[in-house]
Protein backbone atom coordinates (compact mmCIF):
# COMPACT_ATOMS: atom_id res chain seq x y z
CA UNK A 1 0.00 0.00 0.00
CA UNK A 2 0.81 3.64 -0.19
CA UNK A 3 1.47 6.12 2.55
CA UNK A 4 -1.29 6.60 5.08
CA UNK A 5 -3.09 9.86 4.44
CA UNK A 6 -4.87 11.36 7.39
CA UNK A 7 -8.17 13.03 6.74
CA UNK A 8 -10.88 14.46 8.93
CA UNK A 9 -11.82 11.88 11.56
CA UNK A 10 -15.37 13.24 11.71
CA UNK A 11 -15.99 12.08 8.13
CA UNK A 12 -14.38 8.63 8.13
CA UNK A 13 -10.91 10.10 7.48
CA UNK A 14 -12.09 11.55 4.16
CA UNK A 15 -9.42 13.76 2.61
CA UNK A 16 -10.78 16.66 0.60
CA UNK A 17 -9.05 16.76 -2.78
CA UNK A 18 -7.41 19.91 -4.06
CA UNK A 19 -9.58 21.76 -6.60
CA UNK A 20 -7.94 24.34 -8.83
CA UNK A 21 -9.32 27.88 -8.58
CA UNK A 22 -10.13 27.90 -12.33
CA UNK A 23 -12.33 24.83 -11.89
CA UNK A 24 -14.13 26.44 -8.96
CA UNK A 25 -14.81 29.56 -11.05
CA UNK A 26 -15.99 27.48 -14.02
CA UNK A 27 -18.37 25.61 -11.71
CA UNK A 28 -19.74 28.86 -10.28
CA UNK A 29 -20.26 30.28 -13.77
CA UNK A 30 -22.08 27.12 -14.89
CA UNK A 31 -24.30 27.34 -11.81
CA UNK A 32 -25.12 31.01 -12.45
CA UNK A 33 -25.98 30.34 -16.10
CA UNK A 34 -28.14 27.35 -15.14
CA UNK A 35 -30.16 29.29 -12.58
CA UNK A 36 -30.49 32.27 -14.94
CA UNK A 37 -31.93 29.90 -17.57
CA UNK A 38 -34.31 28.28 -15.05
CA UNK A 39 -35.67 31.65 -13.87
CA UNK A 40 -35.95 32.94 -17.44
CA UNK A 41 -37.99 29.86 -18.46
CA UNK A 42 -40.22 30.31 -15.39
CA UNK A 43 -40.79 33.91 -16.43
CA UNK A 44 -41.66 32.85 -19.99
CA UNK A 45 -43.56 29.60 -19.34
CA UNK A 46 -44.41 29.65 -15.65
CA UNK A 47 -48.13 30.33 -16.07
CA UNK A 48 -48.47 27.42 -18.48
CA UNK A 49 -46.34 24.97 -16.51
CA UNK A 50 -47.49 25.74 -12.97
CA UNK A 51 -51.00 27.20 -13.40
CA UNK A 52 -52.19 25.60 -16.64
CA UNK A 53 -52.87 28.98 -18.24
CA UNK A 54 -52.17 28.81 -21.96
CA UNK A 55 -51.33 31.82 -24.15
CA UNK A 56 -54.35 31.22 -26.38
CA UNK A 57 -56.67 31.30 -23.34
CA UNK A 58 -55.53 34.76 -22.21
CA UNK A 59 -58.20 36.95 -23.85
CA UNK A 60 -61.32 34.92 -23.26
CA UNK A 61 -64.12 34.47 -25.81
CA UNK A 62 -65.44 38.02 -26.17
CA UNK A 63 -64.32 38.22 -29.85
CA UNK A 64 -63.20 41.86 -29.65
CA UNK A 65 -60.30 43.49 -31.41
CA UNK A 66 -58.39 45.64 -28.94
CA UNK A 67 -55.05 45.35 -30.70
CA UNK A 68 -55.71 47.98 -33.36
CA UNK A 69 -55.77 45.49 -36.22
CA UNK A 70 -59.33 46.22 -37.27
CA UNK A 71 -61.29 44.10 -39.72
CA UNK A 72 -59.09 41.82 -41.77
CA UNK A 73 -61.65 41.40 -44.48
CA UNK A 74 -62.91 37.99 -43.39
CA UNK A 75 -66.28 39.40 -42.19
CA UNK A 76 -66.85 36.42 -39.95
CA UNK A 77 -66.30 33.81 -42.66
CA UNK A 78 -63.35 32.37 -40.71
CA UNK A 79 -63.00 32.20 -36.96
CA UNK A 80 -61.12 30.49 -34.18
CA UNK A 81 -63.05 27.77 -32.39
CA UNK A 82 -62.02 26.93 -28.85
CA UNK A 83 -62.72 23.27 -28.14
CA UNK A 84 -61.82 23.03 -24.44
CA UNK A 85 -59.54 24.59 -21.86
CA UNK A 86 -55.87 23.84 -22.57
CA UNK A 87 -56.39 22.80 -26.20
CA UNK A 88 -55.19 25.18 -28.90
CA UNK A 89 -58.13 26.65 -30.85
CA UNK A 90 -58.71 25.54 -34.43
CA UNK A 91 -59.28 27.80 -37.41
CA UNK A 92 -62.54 26.98 -39.20
CA UNK A 93 -64.31 28.43 -42.23
CA UNK A 94 -67.94 29.46 -42.06
CA UNK A 95 -68.19 29.43 -38.26
CA UNK A 96 -68.88 32.59 -36.31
Amino acid sequence: GGPAVKGDPRYGNFKVPHVDEQHKMAGELACIITWFWVFYRIKEDGATVFLGIHPWDAHGDDDHDDHGHGDHGDSGVFSWVKEELGVKPTFQAGHH
